[in-house]
């Protein structure tokens, strides 16, 4: 999804800056070859063409975009460690696209399995961007890192606290795909405080809405777990033959695991 955003917006921001007469033809030839590079798969030849052009360009209006792009192939190519350096160094000559910076060095870093800093990334850019189109997905991440350090109540402090990124997107949009892992995140992090009752509060009205088979499974997943809590085992006997068929629905193992849509397979 978010490599389609980018095809998108490249072409704007290429025939804008030459609009103002910017960037040469050789710059906006070098950076549309790096792009291609990526679009195709080659993450090797991509790396080192947009590499290439920061090295080559070092004033250019394209540079940033160039340096960004960079760092989105070395989490392609599993180089987290390598993007979260490129991203720290290049952070202040971001410009415009400062909370792009900032919310890769979050995917980055959560890739990296750095997930306090992570967190701080995503934390960031909520604070710093409110604006932003990562606005929404920030909020949940920054709970989903803390959730990977086993910091229940902080999950559950982030995603209850009133006026927080979490609260004031799902205000906006309810149905929000990452509004709906938030609140499966929050049931998870209250089953695991064992504060049952407002874990029941949170996955109910999930009952009712039409959700992926991936989250439809999460949901029904978590229903169980609180049944077994509320000494319920035949209601969660029988949900355990939904999660079969659930998981059959969401393509096995691998789709329902997926808590983290985006780093390393949706770039």
């Amino acid at each position: 999804m978010r490599a389609k955003i980018w095809i998108l917006i490249l072409p704007v921001l290429l025939l804008a800056s030459a609009a103002a007469g910017a960037p040469s033809p050789a710059e906006l030839r070098a950076l549309a070859a790096a792009e291609s590079s990526f679009q195709m798969g080659f993450w090797e030849r991509a790396e080192n063409q947009f590499a290439v052009f920061a090295e080559k360009y070092p004033k250019s209006e394209l540079r940033a975009q160039a340096v960004l792009r960079e760092a989105q192939t070395r989490l392609k190519l599993n180089q987290a460690a390598g993007a979260v350096e490129l991203l720290s160094a290049r952070l202040h000559d971001a410009g415009p696209l400062a909370d792009e910076y900032q919310f890769w060095l979050g995917e980055a870093n959560f890739q990296n399995a750095s997930y306090l800093a992570a967190a701080d990334a995503y934390a960031g850019l909520t604070r710093e961007f409110t604006n932003s189109v990562h606005f929404t997905e920030a909020g949940y991440d920054e709970a989903l890192a803390r959730s990977k350090l086993g910091d229940w109540l902080g999950v559950d402090n982030l995603l209850r606290q009133p006026g927080g990124a979490f609260q004031q997107a799902a205000a906006a949009s309810p149905t929000n795909e990452f509004v709906l892992r938030g609140l499966l995140l929050l049931g998870e992090a209250q089953l695991a405080q064992k504060d049952f009752t407002a874990a029941g509060e949170t996955l109910a009205p999930l009952a009712g809405l039409q959700l992926s088979p991936e989250l439809a499974w999460r949901r029904q997943f978590l229903t169980c777990r609180l049944q077994l809590a509320d000494d319920e085992p035949a209601e969660a006997l029988a949900g355990v033959t939904n999660l079969v068929a659930l998981a059959a629905a969401a393509g096995g193992d691998r789709a329902v695991a997926g808590h983290h849509p985006g780093t390393a397979e949706e770039v």
